[in-house]
């Protein structure tokens, strides 16, 4: 059979024409609407056409503000605050902690004292190391 014209391998264009033109489902997803080719794709002229864009004097005062109006500003959105309780459960219910729950079962059932003690320091050690470096990176991801 005569290969497909879509594979890099059996075309003779570049890499840059193939992947304009090839393009997989996710990538015509996040072109959005109108938009003919990816950005990263597109030359500098091309983007500020398609934004209506000046490079040397940016946009009038009035487009700006109507892109804002239209878009909104350039922030993330909040989470609603910060659920330490959410953290702390989620970090319990991890897959790692609940093997050493059912390890520290099985052991206590055995009537393994040793093994019981070291595994409950365990599974508080980690939950309580996850939480404290989860809860910190969100708190400053908030501020």
């Amino acid at each position: 059979p005569a290969p497909s014209s879509s594979s890099p391998s059996s075309s003779p264009t570049s890499a840059s024409s193939w992947t304009s033109s090839s393009t997989s489902s996710s990538t015509k997803r996040r072109r959005g609407k109108g938009r003919k080719t990816a950005f990263h794709i597109q030359t500098r002229e091309q983007i500020l056409e398609e934004f209506n864009a000046n490079a040397e004097r940016g946009l009038t005062a009035a487009e700006a503000a109507a892109r804002l109006e239209k878009h909104g500003r350039n922030e993330f959105q909040g989470s609603g605050g910060l659920n330490p309780w959410k953290i702390l459960f989620g970090h319990i219910r991890n897959s790692l902690t609940v093997v050493l729950a059912i390890a520290l079962i099985l052991s206590a059932i055995a009537q393994e004292v040793i093994e019981v003690v070291v595994i409950a320091v365990i599974i508080i050690f980690n939950v309580s190391v996850g939480f404290f470096q989860e809860y910190r990176s969100e708190k400053t991801m908030d501020a």
